[in-house]
């Protein structure tokens, strides 16, 4: 019975390396890119962006869904921004645990301070490298990408309703733990 548990634990750790569900934890650097026309919305306030997401893993192709917290400032203030995403990723494998992947897709962002909050949906596009242990019993891995999105609000004025289009790019190293 144990050598039939010890063959079950081996197999199923030999394919969630290629195959299942995994969570995922980032942490990156200050959001950088710009809000609207605001000349004031270049700068950053230097917090730090991080992102927890859950993905699904078939061959190469992943589908991934998570959401993203930095900040950016707009009119001389530094506004929190939630983005709920959902994205495609490809990895190509190098060789030895190592991939190099793209990813890209859909996103919502939140953009608020205490005064006011804005809504706007956009597109996402990332790319990384990755490192893939075997830990024996489970798969994880390790990261580093660069994520760019773009996003546009629609934000209520006297008269109509003004676009504004923002953009926020970041670095973030992370590590991922298959479920």
């Amino acid at each position: 019975m144990r050598s039939l548990l010890a063959v079950a634990l081996v197999a199923a750790s030999a394919s969630a390396a290629s195959a299942g569900t995994y969570l995922g934890l980032g942490i990156g650097t200050a959001a950088s890119g710009h809000v609207g026309d605001d000349a004031s919305s270049q700068g950053t306030d230097g917090n730090r962006s991080g992102r927890l997401f859950l993905g699904f893993r078939f061959g190469n192709l992943s589908v991934e869904g998570g959401v993203m917290r930095f900040s950016q400032m707009f009119k001389n203030t530094a506004d929190d921004a939630t983005q709920l995403g959902a994205d495609l990723k490809y990895s190509l494998p190098l060789g030895n645990g190592f991939e190099v992947f793209g990813r890209g897709g859909l996103q919502r962002t939140q953009l608020s301070n205490d005064q006011a909050s804005i809504s706007g949906n956009g597109w996402l596009l990332g790319a990384g490298f990755e490192y893939r242990l075997n830990l024996g019993v489970t798969a994880a891995s390790l990261f580093v990408d660069y994520t760019h999105s773009q996003t546009s609000y629609d934000q209520g004025q006297t008269g109509g309703m003004t676009t504004i289009d923002s953009s926020a790019s970041m670095w973030m190293a992370g590590a991922t733990l298959a479920l």
